[in-house]
């Protein structure tokens, strides 16, 4: 059993970190889209 939980556990803070990354590049680039719409 612990050895489940340890083995979970770092896929499932690996996947909450790559979701986290993925929304702040998708803002990010959504934050840039914005400004060149604005300027263009």
């Amino acid at each position: 059993m612990p050895t489940k939980q340890t083995e979970s556990a770092p896929s499932f803070l690996q996947v909450y970190t790559q979701v986290r990354r993925d929304r702040m590049k998708h803002s990010f680039l959504r934050q840039i889209s914005a400004c060149v719409d604005w300027r263009g």
